[in-house]
């Protein structure tokens, strides 16, 4: 028994130390393989290492969970990965992006040392040159000034909340204590406020919003061309809108209103508990227990919120559905429109049972994949660092055939040629398989990757004994 073992052993470490073929399987120890879109997979150490070469755009060499890198010089690419999420690297052309924890640095163009780029520390430091070529350094919340961040241009700050301002284009707000002070004018705007004393916003000439003690008292005046008039709250007793377009009550704001006219009249009836409105707007609420809402080609409802919820999208193109039963289930079902009409096979088909299974379908190729440890969708560095590790079983297929995996290569399965081309493996018990070369059937099957094997090709054929002796007709390959 023991010179089996040993001779299984040699032979092992012989197909490991030869050159590498296309396709040689030694389970979840090492392999080599090519995928139904002829991209190849080289495997080691179970999930921990693979590089995929697919020879046309994107590489892949990973170490998991350690490192992972993904290149492609034609489209002058490159991503890597180290120990996700602490730290990553990124060149797309020019560009280049590096993060490590929550530092991080991108220059928009490596050829140029003056061009745009960030140097950020976050939460604490900020440098570099925005799109204006205008320097910037700020160390929060002592002094300095970022630019380009939070939608806004830039954002300066001496002690916060002692001193803060912002800009976007023409509009400049200065604040003092934020959010206590605070002044905005800019071209037809103007935003003047003591928190929570007294404040007012103006928006041309068009409407004029003011609050006094806020929450309590509250008051706007609107004289828009197609809709004047003004409207009050004095919370939490009574508040009012009258307009040409609205006209609003509100009793014990805002636990119950009353509207009419608008695009969507709505009233609440103790909010949030029950709101109805309809209109541009359609909805009915009888919270957290059923909703239902309509706005334009989107429709949503939902049950005991927010664990069961469905939305569907009425696209020009596409019928799209969308379920949740948070947080175990997932689904997304997307059916095409051919001259408007909706088709009755989905071409785009996910679903996620989570932790434990996940199916996705794009027309005709197929995933199936379990264990799912990963709440969300598909997440790229997830699946590149994470996800194989965890995956027990996984089926991908098409029109012409599937590749199936379970438990990282115990046992495998390679069907190509719509099933003219088989390989299947129970490592390292038995392996079988068929395929055609030349136009010549090949059948083989082997126990103990060689321990017996046999091999027909056409009418010949080879025996072959304890990993060395080989008796039959059959000439080796050129290969």
């Amino acid at each position: 028994m023991y010179r089996v073992f040993y001779l299984f052993i040699i032979a092992l470490l012989v197909q490991g130390c030869a050159s590498v073929p296309k396709r040689y399987d030694l389970g979840p120890i090492s392999s080599s393989y090519t995928d139904l879109h002829g991209v190849q997979h080289k495997k080691a150490i179970g999930p921990f290492y693979e590089k995929v070469e697919s020879g046309k755009e994107l590489d892949l060499q990973s170490v998991r969970p350690f490192y992972t890198s993904v290149k492609s010089s034609e489209l002058k690419k490159q991503l890597t990965e180290v120990c996700w999420p602490l730290g990553s690297s990124k060149t797309l052309g020019e560009a280049y992006y590096m993060r490590i924890l929550t530092g991080l640095y991108l220059d928009y163009d490596k050829s140029d040392p003056e061009s745009r780029y960030r140097f950020w520390l976050i939460p604490f430091y900020f440098q570099g040159v925005d799109r204006h070529n205008e320097t910037y350094r700020g160390l929060f919340p002592v002094y300095g000034s970022i630019h380009e961040f939070l939608g806004r241009d830039k954002i300066s700050w001496t002690l916060f909340p002692l001193w803060f301002a912002t800009e976007l284009r023409d509009i400049k707000s200065k604040s003092v204590l934020w959010p206590v002070y605070s002044k905005t004018i800019g071209e037809n705007v103007y935003r003047h406020r003591v928190f929570p004393l007294w404040g007012v916003n103006k928006y041309k000439d068009e409407m004029k919003k003011r609050f006094i003690l806020w929450p309590f008292w509250n008051d706007s005046q609107y004289n828009f061309k197609n809709n004047k008039g003004s409207g009050f709250m004095l919370f939490p007793l009574y508040g009012q809108v009258d307009s040409d377009k609205v006209k609003a009550r509100w009793l014990f704001p805002p636990f119950f209103r009353y509207g009419e006219g608008g695009p969507s009249p709505k009233s609440h009836l103790l909010w949030p508990l029950i709101q109805k409105s309809k209109g541009d707007i359609e909805k009915f609420y009888v919270f957290p227990l059923y909703g239902k809402k309509k706005v334009g080609h989107v429709k949503r409802t939902f049950f005991l919120w927010p664990i069961f919820s469905h939305r569907t999208l009425d696209r020009s193109d596409a019928l799209v559905k969308r379920s949740f039963g948070l947080p175990v289930w997932y689904a997304n079902t997307s059916y095409p429109k051919v001259d408007g009409v909706v088709q009755e096979r989905a071409n785009s088909v996910y679903r996620k049972a989570w932790p434990l299974f996940s199916y996705q379908r794009e027309d005709d190729e197929s995933r199936v994949r379990l264990l799912e440890l990963w709440p969300a969708k598909n997440h790229g560095p997830i699946e590149r660092n994470y996800a194989p590790l965890w995956t027990l079983f996984s089926r991908y297929a098409n029109a012409t055939g599937s590749d199936t995996e379970l438990l990282w290569g115990m046992y495998r399965s390679h069907t190509r040629n719509k099933g003219a081309d088989t390989y299947k493996s129970i490592f390292p018990l038995v392996e079988w398989g068929k395929e055609t070369e030349n136009a010549v059937k090949i059948k083989r099957w082997a126990v103990l990757k060689g321990l017996m094997g046999y091999e027909r090709k056409g009418d010949k054929r080879q025996w072959r004994l304890l990993y060395i002796f080989k008796f039959g007709d059959v000439k080796e390959s050129s290969e």
